[in-house]
């Protein structure tokens, strides 16, 4: 979600404050003066071609594996709701990514390892149905 559509939602009425606050937390800050000099396992960048956030979860040669975060409780492959102070009202789903990574487009850092570790084991239960 873009600038405009978060724009267009509040002037189509929508009220809940805190759904406000996640997709603003969601949207790229271009304007950052510290980016990572090194992509991590747990940063969050935002995919403009998806126009959404992605999370990464590991590194395969010169590509990064990730997940897809979501707003919307009612996208289909939701396998979780996020559990970080950052993403409080996100959802990570079921698509996987291997992926270049834009360093400029830096989120921030989904700073719960365990929870990293359990969406790791939910993709793995996913994969093997």
């Amino acid at each position: 979600m873009n600038k405009t559509q978060i724009i267009e939602k509040i002037e189509a009425g929508e009220k809940d404050i805190n759904k406000i606050k996640t997709w603003i937390n969601c949207l790229p800050n271009f304007c950052r003066k510290q980016t990572p000099k090194n992509i991590r396992i747990g940063d969050v960048y935002f995919k403009g071609e998806l126009g959404h956030p992605i999370l990464i979860l590991g590194k395969r040669e010169d590509l990064f594996l990730c997940v897809l975060f979501t707003t919307e409780n009612t996208t289909p492959g939701i396998i979780c709701k996020a559990n970080s102070r950052f993403f409080y009202d996100s959802y990570i789903t079921s698509t996987i990514l291997l992926t270049r990574v834009d360093m400029n487009k830096f989120v921030g850092v989904y700073e719960n390892r365990k929870h990293i570790t359990e969406i790791k084991k939910l993709l793995k239960k996913t994969i093997k149905l």
